[in-house]
């Protein structure tokens, strides 16, 4: 039996005109005036413009290259506006948890309690998760690493103490929330944090995954 494979189909100058039309008039690629896709799209659109008006490139070259301009566009447009941009926006939002901070687990643990004493719970809040995550950093859980943000801490630690993990990722958007000073941290977040530090340092990590 013989297959024939048809020609890949070249769409002619008019048709290919009306495709990038409807492609580039989607809300995707209408952000910032001055974004990176945005130059390159109007560049694209002159140089295409030159091209037919000036050049004596044949009709259905054109289309093509139209047709190819398109598709790169497209592909730009996934990588700046699509999952992979969305998971580095994610990443961005979260606060870094040490900032630097050469204190001991121990050293931070003291401070939130002072904190926690004095109704100051927001603070409490901020020191009992850097304790947690220096912590963990002491036991060799979580590597040290400077700039580390709270979903990091959660992202890594999770597989590493799975059941602890969703009160870990709990734990980071809390610390994220009042970082940022969306809302004050309550004085039953406070608690709850102090005992979720105090289950987490007694909890024996999967040595599977720490080794991993």
């Amino acid at each position: 039996m013989i297959f024939r494979m048809d020609p890949p189909l070249v769409p002619g100058e008019d048709e290919a005109r009306r495709w990038a039309e409807e492609e580039l008039s989607k809300n995707i690629y209408h952000g910032d005036p001055e974004s990176l896709l945005t130059r390159l799209l109007k560049a694209i659109a002159e140089f295409f413009s030159r091209a037919e008006t000036e050049s004596n490139v044949p009709t259905g070259s054109v289309a093509l290259a139209i047709v190819i301009g398109l598709a790169v566009v497209v592909v730009l447009a996934l990588v700046l506006y699509g999952p992979l941009r969305i998971v580095r926006r994610v990443q961005d939002s979260s606060h870094e948890v040490l900032e630097g901070d050469e204190r001991t687990a121990a050293e931070i643990r003291a401070a939130a309690q002072a904190h926690e004493e004095a109704g100051q719970w927001s603070l409490a809040v901020l020191e009992r998760f850097r304790a947690i995550t220096q912590s963990l950093i002491e036991r060799a859980i979580l590597q040290d690493r400077p700039g580390q943000t709270a979903v990091e801490v959660a992202r890594d630690a999770g597989p590493k103490l799975p059941a602890a993990a969703a009160d870990i990722a709990r734990a980071a958007e809390l610390f994220d929330r009042v970082c940022y000073g969306e809302i004050p941290a309550t004085q039953d977040e406070t608690v709850w944090l102090r005992h979720l530090d105090q289950e987490v340092e007694n909890m024996r990590p999967d040595l599977a995954a720490v080794m991993a």
